[in-house]
């Protein structure tokens, strides 16, 4: 007797998948770095050294097994300088 009676043969292979994909879930180490910019940014215009600055550490993490995975921008609303915040993550 099968557990899905009722389910046809298409539906039956779909839910095996699922059942053996959640058996199989990956496992993953997270890294954040906090970039500070050089100047604040007040608008959508990003300056051409942050910008260099974030290239190159995203390549470097990337040369060392990092996946990127997100970034946010943080604003400082009283100081000069504000900072980006990036996340990577390597499989275990």
């Amino acid at each position: 007797m099968t557990l899905y009676p009722l389910l046809n043969c298409e539906a039956k292979f779909i839910m095996y998948r699922l059942v053996l994909n959640k058996k199989v879930m990956l496992m993953f180490e997270y890294k954040s770095e906090v970039l500070v910019t050089t100047v604040k940014w007040v608008n959508d215009r990003a300056n051409e050294i942050d910008v260099a600055r974030l290239d190159e550490l995203i390549n470097k993490r990337t040369e060392e097994g990092w996946e990127f995975v997100t970034y946010s921008y943080m604003a400082n609303t009283v100081g000069i300088r504000s900072a980006i915040l990036i996340t990577f993550r390597k499989e275990k």
